[in-house]
């Protein structure tokens, strides 16, 4: 069925669906498809160490370098950060070009960059600015001015708070305001931004045709629920998930059992709008087998967390023919292109009549 769709405006064809019987695809890291060789405000626990490198060479004083800092040289430097690159790109494609490939949700973990004095993704090092986000999105909008499209931009992972760094709140409200504005973003009908909300009692039983009748659409949610914004952003815990471990996996067979029993269990009357992350995490035998095939020039061409993304794909779909009379609202994968996460999310929206 949905190869017959144009995906840059698929939701136009589920205008009459309440959304808990609608599947979003989504990305994971959804920003990180130019990352940088800068190192973001936010440190990483389980790589700290990268924020004492230094491209410089040892200082010509007579005395060892044992100041906080492991002096590398300009070579050895990039070719850390170029690994660095290797482990944390999740994605290849602009969040335009996301867009227009059928995407709808979007992980987008900021940070306020305290030299640059604007808001950046991450995903440890530095990828493209908030504000080059958000032109992508309203020049998707504005391209495809038939489409009734609702997207989904997730804030999370931001080094602001209420206390800290607030002028990075300031600076986020100010940009969405500016590139999306009224015209495009729509709240719910919420009004207390400070106040969390469930997503399931304002979203669930909506008909996707009430919010986006009249054009394209876009929700933004706050999951940082430490923090609230005067405007715009929805405080919500989001979509309920596995909440697998934080330590991930890295096989389809562990995949499949972190998923699969909370995903059959969210059914009834009680059932929430609900997601599957379909994503491995980079473990320790994945960084070294990744930096001998690096050293030694083997599958050069592929990232090691393109490799464990289009394994994890792979599989997708025999999962998702396995549960197949499970209700979910939102499927993210990294390197979504290499997925059938559209097809399938578009092809669960159309049958799907609970």
């Amino acid at each position: 069925m949905a190869s017959t769709i144009n995906k840059s405006v698929w939701m136009r064809d589920v205008q009459e669906k309440r959304f808990k019987d609608i599947a979003i695809p989504g990305t994971h890291d959804s920003g990180t498809y130019d990352l940088s060789h800068e190192l973001s405000d936010i440190k990483y626990s389980n790589i700290a160490f990268l924020w004492k490198l230094s491209s410089k060479h040892a200082p010509v004083n007579g005395k060892l370098p044992f100041d906080d800092k492991i002096y590398l040289g300009k070579y050895a430097y990039d070719w850390i950060m170029n690994f660095v690159t290797s482990v944390s790109k999740a994605q290849n494609q602009s969040i335009f070009e996301q867009l227009k490939g059928g995407i709808r949700y979007f992980d987008l973990r900021i940070y306020f960059d305290h030299k640059k004095q604007a808001i950046y993704l991450q995903h440890g090092l530095r990828s493209v600015s908030l504000e080059n986000v958000l032109i992508d999105v309203a020049k998707y909008l504005n391209t495809y001015q038939e489409g009734k499209e609702l997207i989904f931009l997730k804030f999370s992972h931001s080094n602001f708070s209420n206390d800290i760094a607030p002028q990075g709140k300031k600076i986020l409200v100010d940009l969405v305001s500016k590139h999306l504005g009224s015209e495009f973003i729509h709240t719910l009908g919420i009004t207390n931004f400070s106040e969390k909300i469930d997503l399931n009692e304002v979203l669930a039983e909506t008909k996707l045709k009430e919010i986006t009748g009249n054009g394209s659409k876009v929700v933004l949610l706050n999951t940082q629920t430490s923090i609230s914004y005067p405007n715009y952003l929805l405080k919500t815990d989001g979509f309920k998930s596995s909440d697998r471990s934080a330590s991930g996996v890295n096989t389809i067979e562990d995949l499949i059992k972190g998923e699969q029993n909370p995903l059959r269990a969210n059914k009834g009357v009680n059932r929430k709008l609900y997601s599957i992350s379909w994503t491995f995490t980079v473990k320790d035998e994945d960084v070294v087998n990744g930096a001998i095939n690096a050293l030694t020039e083997t599958n050069s061409d592929k990232t090691i967390l393109q490799s464990l993304a289009e394994k994890a794909n792979s599989g997708l779909q025999k999962f998702i023919d396995n549960n197949q009379n499970c209700n979910f609202n939102l499927i993210t994968v990294d390197w979504f292109e290499t997925s059938p996460v559209v097809e399938l999310c578009i092809n669960h929206s159309l049958k799907n009549n609970n």
